[in-house]
């Protein structure tokens, strides 16, 4: 059975990357999206597929959203992870302690 390595700080590190880079796609998604939706406004302006790229873009941004809130779950996941190791290990020491 491998052994059981966990350095917490640094899991907590990874974890907030992250965290830092959903919020850094999140922005530039929806910068993308501001985009789109102006140059269907004021330059791609056709009667039947402006419509159906906006609705067809508004689904694929809507995936990417999920996805990348995904990656902040991870975050979340790791985080936990490292926490749960620290509650442990205090945990085990407590009781020799007594």
């Amino acid at each position: 059975m491998p052994a059981i390595h966990i350095v917490p700080e640094d899991v907590r590190q990874r974890a907030a990357a992250h965290a830092s880079t959903c919020t850094e796609w999140m922005a530039r998604l929806e910068g993308l999206k501001g985009q789109v939706e102006s140059m269907l406004n004021d330059e791609l302006v056709l009667p039947q597929a402006s419509g159906a790229i906006r609705d067809a873009y508004q689904q694929f941004t809507g995936s990417l959203t999920q996805a990348i809130h995904g990656l902040e779950n991870f975050g979340e996941a790791f985080t936990s992870i490292a926490k749960g190791a620290e509650d442990f290990d205090t945990q085990v020491a407590s009781n020799f302690k007594k």
